[in-house]
């Protein structure tokens, strides 16, 4: 009798205690919509109360707050000093956190990557037909523009300019968001620009420009860019990621979805400020647009192919320590996988 009201208040205080336990905020940084999914993936219109309803499991055990930077490398000092939680990597960035940051960090899904495959886009990087730049050795003592000095995009202009025999130093690299780079080349203020697909349309139609190489020229299949997160993060909210991850990979298919094809271009406008007409003929299209892995799988052949093509070229003076597969936990994504499909 002297338990009982010990008791009435333990079982009082249950709800309460549950009550307590508020979603697991997630920052995750993003580069350029409508590239990276996380900048359309957690839109207001796709959480439990918005118009389509595809986030769900947001805000009941996850909230998402997209942050948008310049480039991968500018997310290692954010992952450094906790202010990310995931961060959207190139392989050599990943290689700088682990190895200049001395970072324990791990991919944990897909963002972008290069198949090669046959009828698959891959990134081209442009000259004014007029510039006198036939090759890759033409480059030397050229301006380039770059979204960020190590980003994915740079490590391509970097094998590119290894492979021709032109150092850093007889280029000079020019820093600009993606969505410059157009103009930048048709003012003639750079000579050479690599161009992701909303910013290509135009200028690939233009006899004024030419492709001087691609992407897949450069380095082959690659792991262009990967979601990471340290490991103690995983470990001290991997029930709250793997939710997410799943929504993350609920959005990405709806997106892809032919049935959505007229909301998804209306949303995607909505969120660049571009009209739809800039979308409706190549986005989230196999040979027109950037490859996004619709199961959020990161290629560990693709990043070990990127990391050796970098220190081959001397992008890097070295690569991790051991197989890229030791720096990938793909569990998170397995177990979102099982959830999105009802296993």
């Amino acid at each position: 009798m002297r338990l009982t009201p010990v008791l009435t208040a333990a079982f009082i205080a249950l709800p309460t205690l549950a009550a307590a336990q508020e979603p697991t905020t997630i920052r995750i940084g993003w580069n350029q919509s409508p590239g990276h999914m996380a900048s359309l993936a957690y839109l207001k219109q796709m959480q439990p109360d918005g118009e389509y309803k595809v986030l769900q499991n947001y805000g009941k055990t996850y909230l998402a707050d997209p942050i948008r930077f310049q480039g991968s490398t500018h997310q290692i000092t954010a992952l450094a000093t906790d202010e990310v939680d995931v961060a959207a990597l190139s392989a050599v960035a990943l290689v700088q956190a682990v190895n200049n940051a001395n970072l324990d960090v791990k991919v944990i899904a897909d963002v972008l990557q290069e198949t090669c495959e046959d009828g698959t886009y891959t990134q081209a990087w442009y000259v004014r037909t007029d510039s006198g730049i036939a090759s890759p050795e033409d480059l030397r003592g050229k301006r380039i523009g770059t979204n960020a000095i190590g980003s994915a995009s740079d490590m391509a202009i970097r094998a590119v300019l290894r492979n021709a025999d032109i150092a850093d130093s007889e280029v000079t690299s020019v820093e600009m968001p993606f969505g410059q780079m157009p103009s930048f080349l048709e003012e003639d203020k750079v000579d050479m620009v690599g161009l992701l697909p909303a910013f290509e349309q135009e200028i690939s139609r233009d006899e004024n420009y030419k492709v001087l190489f691609t992407m897949c020229d450069a380095l082959g299949p690659t792991q262009t860019v990967a979601l990471v997160a340290k490991t103690d993060f995983i470990e001290a909210n991997r029930d709250a990621l793997v939710d997410m991850m799943a929504d993350h990979m609920r959005a990405t298919r709806w997106y892809y979805d032919p049935a959505n094809r007229d909301n998804a271009l209306k949303l995607v406008a909505e969120t660049t400020g571009a009209p739809v007409e800039e979308f409706g003929d190549w986005l989230f299209s196999l040979e027109k647009d950037q490859n996004r892995n619709q199961d959020l799988m990161p290629s560990v052949e693709g990043l070990q192919n990127a990391i050796d093509k970098s220190v081959e070229f001397g992008i890097i003076q070295a690569g991790l320590d051991g197989p890229a597969a030791d720096y990938v936990d793909t569990s998170v994504i397995e177990d979102a996988r099982k959830q999105v499909e009802g296993q």
